[in-house]
């Protein structure tokens, strides 16, 4: 599949360019990200989408500060929630893999609820320089897709007891409800 469907819209200051992929199936992620301004970057993904950018930037600050809005997946108790995310990149990103954690709070097995931290096999001990953070920000959604998946070893101790102990009715309750207080708002 090629690269096709290029538009580009004028939002005020920023200049917005969606690509899509020809042949791509309407779920299918994106593969690209590109800067749009110094400052700006937007990764568009139909129906699951995340739009990836830095805040203001003065001279003199550095791009290792990121934030990510993603949706969340379909049938879950994340859908219709907008999730902020936070990844800050180390200097030796790409060989280092960056910090995620959740700014919007979530019910999930694999992230704290009071500080947002993530944890990932991706982000410790599968690193590799070919992800990317798009690939990064692909990788939480799945996460967000299969939070059962987490459960053995839970940040957050109360999801993973209710996940582990196949209690899904009551997770996938308290996850909504947290869902629509707090990711729903905005």
């Amino acid at each position: 599949a090629g690269f096709g469907d290029e538009n580009e819209n004028r939002a005020g200051d920023q200049t917005v360019l969606q690509l899509g992929l020809r042949g791509a199936s309407k779920r299918a992620p994106p593969l690209l990200c590109l800067p749009l301004s110094p400052s700006f970057f937007l990764c568009e993904i139909t129906m699951t989408y995340c739009v990836v950018h830095t805040p203001p930037k003065r001279p003199g600050d550095d791009l290792y500060e990121w934030l990510a809005v993603l949706s969340g997946p379909a049938d879950t108790p994340y859908s219709g929630g907008r999730f902020r995310i936070r990844l800050s990149v180390p200097s030796t990103y790409p060989l280092a893999a960056p910090t995620v954690k959740f700014e919007t709070p979530i019910f999930h097995p694999n992230v704290h609820f009071r500080t947002g931290e993530v944890c990932m096999d991706i982000l410790k001990t599968d690193w590799s320089p070919a992800w990317t953070l798009m690939s990064v920000c692909r990788a939480v959604v799945a996460l967000m897709s299969d939070p059962a998946g987490g459960a053995d070893s839970p940040l957050n101790c109360d999801a993973g007891n209710l996940a582990r102990s196949g209690d899904l009715r009551a997770f996938n309750g308290v996850a909504r409800m947290y869902t629509v207080d707090l990711a729903m708002m905005q």
